[in-house]
């Protein structure tokens, strides 16, 4: 194997690791973006497994469980609820009445 060869093969490797890193960091940031909903806006952990279409068993394993982490297919379910949370919560803020 030449030295080339190593040098891509170990730039892949780092790149698969970085990308598995900012997956589990992600998690974290959807996990306090999931309790914060919860808790401050009575979001039940039903509807939100609804809305994301992940099964309330997984979700609830994965917020409260230990060791319990997302595949892609899940994450990617769960950003882009997320994002269609926020921007409905952004809109509801902006919302007056006109009356």
């Amino acid at each position: 194997m030449t030295i080339e060869s190593k040098i891509k093969k170990h730039e892949k490797e780092i790149k698969i690791l970085e990308e598995n890193i900012s997956d589990l960091v992600d998690q974290i940031k959807y996990k306090k973006d999931v309790i914060y909903l919860i808790e401050h806006y009575g979001f039940s952990l039903r509807a939100i497994t609804k809305i994301m279409n992940i099964l309330h068993s997984t979700i609830s394993n994965w917020l409260y469980g230990n060791n319990v982490t997302f595949n892609k297919k899940q994450i990617s379910k769960l950003k882009t609820g997320l994002i269609l949370i926020k921007e409905r919560l952004k809109e509801n803020e902006e919302y007056t009445p006109d009356f």
